[in-house]
């Protein structure tokens, strides 16, 4: 049973997103998970709490990936960093890259400054520091996810 919701469901193929029955030999029962274009988790739809898929709608981001993806890591490489899922997203209409997870959510765009001791200065060393480009937005979305993951 599906419970994402139809204008959800629908943007969420808009992605690339296909949702596939998987079996869960923990439930003995077959569930609904949500991939996106990558092969990354989105989210089971059969919860009834599908606030990953929500956050995705309310903010209509595109490009939804995972850092594992961001990076470029190695299926070797994701083996070893374990978890996959579904933490970055892009909005068009305000060119702005997005980090999120269940602990918080970030929104880093060109022009966006750094400062010490903010959310997003876990891995930059020379203070103020503004983002030149999408690129680096990206950058600072991935560095959010990994320090508050």
């Amino acid at each position: 049973m599906n419970n994402i919701g139809r204008n959800k469901l629908l943007w969420l193929t808009k992605q690339g997103c296909v949702l596939k029955e998987v079996f869960d030999p923990f439930c003995n029962e077959n569930n609904t998970v949500v991939y996106n274009k990558y092969n990354d988790y989105v989210t089971l739809a059969d919860l009834g709490d599908n606030s990953t898929v929500n956050f995705i709608y309310k903010h209509r981001l595109t490009d939804i990936q995972s850092v594992s993806t961001a990076l470029g890591r190695t299926e070797e490489e994701r083996k070893h960093h374990g978890c996959n899922s579904v933490e970055l997203g892009f909005n068009e209409k305000e060119q702005a890259w997005y980090g999120f997870c269940q602990r918080g959510y970030a929104k880093f765009y060109i022009g966006y400054e750094v400062v010490q001791g903010s959310i997003a200065d876990a891995n930059w060393h020379r203070y103020p520091f503004k983002i030149e480009n999408l690129d680096q937005a990206k950058m600072m979305a991935v560095d959010f996810v990994e320090e508050l993951g």
